[in-house]
């Protein structure tokens, strides 16, 4: 059994249309690499009318080329019934008549239909059209009201996500990889929920090792897919000083990541300045025995904790991501900039990567280029989004 396909509630439900069995198959296959797992397949129109006209679907994919009832059918009967939801068309015809088709169906904007892909199907091109269909992320208010809705500890672990942030390359300007952040998509109306209100919540229950054995098992899903794409990227996720602390935590972890054949040297794992300066004797057996296994480590949020440059050099780390605060004030300090130039310098002297996230503008990128950094990641290029968009991004953006 393929482990990628385990089942959560929180997932969209896809309605998939052909004819053929071993389509059908294929759908059943992919869609759960892109964080779909309800999935009602139908070999006709007539079979499916009955879960289209209640509503109960929030994606549909249909092939134009069946007997009796066709693609075409399947449109005017979604037409009739005022539906809303995003479609997917698929055809075998040549990809001249594809270009045709999109622009007809783009031409019909009372329809929802948001691509159409040739079959045989690609997995990057079944990618790229669901990426059109999915939610964005809430923004983060600025301040936590009163009204604001609460979820407890067992919501947050049934309904928890992974969405990914592109990281990209100051030089070149491509995708080298991602950091996986955690979302809870809200069960009843499908939102996403940003972590300012649930991981307080996480993190002051008993339930912080699960949460992050969670998160590494949804990340190791998708990540397995981009494997299979052979897209050469490496994958930050992102730990506490209580996962370190947990006797077993190496041996969970490494578990995880080789049950989807994850490569360790695809895995960094990001930890806090001021966390990483605990001498706990568990923590230094637990990094120790990943870092041989070929994980490597992250220090995150440099510059708002307690290191200095002297001790970088004493930290088992491959990589230091400077904290937004300083890309916050570059065009308006000299200090900041003098300083980022400081650390780039020293990093690149003891080999560390240098990592700069809360890249919002171009003048910001322009200066972090410049200054060297490695590898930027902010909302400039990229904001955090759904594994599929995350896949479509990385594949029309790769490079070096």
């Amino acid at each position: 059994m393929d482990n990628r396909l385990g089942a959560d509630k929180h997932h969209s439900r896809v309605v998939v249309i052909d004819d053929d069995p071993l389509i059908l198959g294929y759908f059943k296959g992919q869609l759960p690499k892109m964080g779909f797992h309800d999935i009602d397949t139908h070999h006709s129109l007539s079979t499916a009318r009955a879960i289209l006209q209640s509503g109960e679907c929030d994606l549909v994919i249909c092939d134009l080329d069946m007997p009796e009832e066709d693609g075409f059918d399947f449109l005017s009967f979604v037409n009739e019934i005022h539906g809303k939801f995003p479609i997917i068309v698929c055809s075998g015809c040549n990809e001249q008549l594809i270009r045709v088709l999109r622009k007809l169906l783009k031409f019909h904007s009372r329809l929802n239909v948001v691509e159409a892909i040739m079959k045989p199907v690609n997995l990057l091109e079944l990618a790229k059209a669901v990426a059109k269909s999915r939610f964005t992320e809430q923004p983060r208010p600025k301040s936590i009201d009163s009204t604001i809705k609460q979820y407890s500890v067992e919501q947050i672990l049934d309904n928890v996500d992974v969405f990914f942030q592109a990281k990209w390359s100051c030089r070149g300007d491509y995708v080298v990889g991602a950091e996986a952040l955690a979302r809870v998509i809200d069960p009843d109306n499908g939102q996403v929920v940003s972590p300012f209100f649930f991981i307080p919540t996480i993190k002051s229950s008993q339930a912080g090792t699960r949460f992050t054995y969670q998160i590494f098992e949804r990340s190791a899903q998708y990540i397995a897919t981009i494997i299979d794409l052979n897209l050469s990227l490496t994958f930050s996720i992102n730990i506490g000083v209580n996962d370190l602390k947990n006797p077993q935590f190496y041996r969970n972890a490494m578990a995880i990541f080789e049950k989807y054949a994850i490569p360790p040297s695809r895995i960094c794992f990001e930890i806090t300045e001021d966390e990483i300066y605990d001498h706990d004797i568990t923590i230094l057996a637990n990094m120790g025995r990943l870092i041989i296994a070929g994980y490597t480590f992250s220090l995150d949020d440099f510059g708002t904790g307690f290191s200095n440059f002297e001790r970088l050099g004493q930290l088992p780390i491959a990589e230091i991501k400077l904290d937004k605060l300083f890309i916050d004030h570059l065009l308006e300090e000299h200090s900041s900039t003098e300083l980022v130039r400081a650390f780039v310098n020293i990093s690149t002297s003891l080999g560390l990567k240098t990592v700069v996230e809360g890249v919002e503008t171009a003048e910001q990128l322009r200066l972090v280029t410049d200054l060297g950094i490695d590898i930027q990641q902010g909302y400039y290029k990229a904001k955090p989004c759904p594994f599929a968009d995350f896949m479509a991004l990385a594949a029309n953006n790769t490079g070096g």
